[in-house]
């Protein structure tokens, strides 16, 4: 394995010169060539700094802890957001330690002082904010509080704009009854999936049909039933969690997408490849939310902010499950 003398010998510098690029010291300035120098040679040896004597130089552990908080890896949303978190923490040699939380136990990461900071995720309410603050650390929560009162460093999807994004789309291609089902149980959620549905209809300017919106479901067969068979909405909105229901109550009753009904899924994680590429989807963002949520923690280590509060906009992707009605959307006065 390389060393630092290695390296020096290589650029034609002093060890001391190397360890000032590899670690940058505050107020020391290093010509542009001599760094480019230094780094070259770095690279050409397959040098890696010492992070664990930088650790001790720097008072840091280079140890990031990933917080899930009343939720399980089993849902496949988490465990896409730790391995965007992972991916991104290796590249600038940070180890990653993942802990669960719960209302019963407290992970002895809370109580340990190894850690330089926390991505906390899941479930996250004004009292685990509060148990996690004693820590003493900076942390993110990745997704949105439950709590309005709770302010901190948040990156988060855009639940409400994910919820206008995809009735605005299918408003605009014609179809004036629109269904939505969530699974959304915590009140905070379920006002979003309300101001998002409402605002969809009323930038259309049409009439407002809060029966077609369905929150905290857990068995959303008997929606499927209403509004498919029932009330025969055009359109649904669905979240992804409920997809294997979605999929069998379709074939059961040989619904024809987009011919019969047109959806749009929000969220992709939990979708195969070929229902990725069939089905209109409000992308949730996962591997984004981790990725900013590690950049931003580096930017709170280095003191370039104090304070992150970081909406990421959901994206549209086009399939083939949705169809522009012939009759042209006439906006009601």
């Amino acid at each position: 394995m390389a060393t630092m003398n290695d390296v020096a010998k290589k650029a034609g510098v002093s060890a001391s010169t190397v360890s000032r690029v590899l670690n940058p010291t505050p107020n020391v300035t290093i010509s542009a060539e001599t760094q480019a120098k230094v780094r070259a040679a770095a690279e050409q040896l397959n040098y890696r700094t010492n992070l664990l004597a930088q650790g001790l130089r720097l008072n840091k552990f280079n140890n990031l802890g990933f917080l899930l908080c009343e939720r399980s890896l089993d849902q496949m949303y988490y465990y896409n957001l730790l391995k965007a978190v992972e991916n991104e923490a290796s590249k600038t040699g940070l180890s990653l330690i993942f802990a669960t939380l719960d209302n019963k136990h407290t992970p002895p990461m809370l109580n340990d002082s190894n850690i330089d900071g926390l991505l906390v995720t899941g479930r996250v309410t004004k009292e685990k904010i509060e148990l996690i603050e004693r820590a003493g650390v900076p942390f993110i929560v990745l997704g949105l509080p439950l709590d309005e009162q709770v302010d901190c460093n948040v990156v988060t999807p855009d639940p409400e704009n994910e919820i206008f994004t995809a009735l605005e789309y299918l408003l605009s291609h014609g179809h004036k009854r629109v269904a939505y089902i969530s699974t959304y149980r915590d009140a905070k959620l379920q006002k979003i999936s309300e101001r998002g549905f409402r605002g969809a209809y009323l930038n259309a300017s049409l009439p407002v049909e809060m029966d077609l919106l369905a929150t905290c479901v857990e068995d959303p067969n008997r929606y499927f039933q209403s509004y498919l068979l029932e009330q025969r909405v055009t359109a649904l909105v669905v979240q992804q969690q409920f997809v294997p229901q979605f999929y069998a109550f379709i074939n059961k009753h040989k619904i024809s997408i987009p011919q019969d009904l047109s959806v749009i899924i929000i969220g992709e994680d939990l979708l195969d490849p070929q229902a990725q590429n069939f089905y209109h989807y409000v992308s949730s963002r996962t591997k984004d939310v981790g990725t900013i949520a590690v950049e931003q923690l580096h930017r709170i280590w280095d003191k370039e902010v104090s304070y992150v509060n970081i909406k990421v906009s959901p994206f549209l992707h086009e399939g083939k499950s949705v169809l522009k009605l012939t009759e042209p959307l006439q906006k009601e006065a």
